[in-house]
């Protein structure tokens, strides 16, 4: 046996793609069942649901829809919540409780809800940059597959529009801020909002 046929022989790879909070709760792996079977009990250490997805780029391609559904979810999200304020809707908790358990909830909206409410988009973990790298990585994948995606680029343009605003490391739910801005206001002051009240 070769050297190199030692190496394929001894030596496999699985692609992790990582979805969920924390980042490492769900996992989807690609490979071979056999490489994939001998790094399971270390994968379980790193997350709660563990999945083979089948070929080399499964995981990946898994990753993509994941994060397509999240892009288009976040902004279906934060127009429903200008909506909500635009159409005088004040209660916002007993908004959170109509939403929550009605047919249109996502997770994206069950997280978006208090941080629009709280009007705190800075500091977070889950910016928008983030999110646009993902809406072009789709976009990019969707092209090499010949497929269009209105609601993804409706999402990506948004996104795009808030990144050359300098809203780039603000949370992913921003775009509820451009989107309750006329194009006048886009080009002057928040809406005579001060810095406090938008998280700083």
């Amino acid at each position: 046996m070769t050297e190199t046929q030692r190496h394929q022989e001894c030596v496999g790879y699985v692609g992790l793609g990582n979805m969920g909070l924390p980042m490492a709760q769900r996992i989807s792996a690609e490979h071979r069942l056999a490489t994939f079977a001998k790094v399971e009990p270390v994968l379980q250490c790193m997350g709660t649901h563990v999945r083979l997805m089948g070929p080399h780029g499964s995981g990946t391609a898994a990753k993509l829809v994941n994060q397509l559904l999240v892009g288009v979810h976040s902004t279906a999200a934060c127009e429903a919540m200008l909506l909500a304020e635009k159409l005088g809707i004040q209660d916002q908790q007993a908004l959170q409780d109509v939403l929550t358990t009605s047919f249109g909830c996502s997770e994206v909206l069950k997280r978006h809800m208090p941080i629009i409410t709280a009007s705190k988009f800075n500091g977070s973990q889950m910016p928008l940059r983030n999110m646009m790298k993902d809406l072009d990585i789709i976009q990019a994948a969707a092209r090499e597959a010949d497929l269009s995606l209105p609601a993804v680029s409706t999402a990506q343009k948004l996104h795009a529009d808030a990144v050359q605003e300098g809203y780039a490391d603000w949370d992913m739910a921003v775009p509820y801020v451009l989107l309750g801005r006329s194009e006048k206001d886009r080009c002057g002051p928040r809406l005579g909002v001060s810095d406090d009240q938008w998280g700083f």
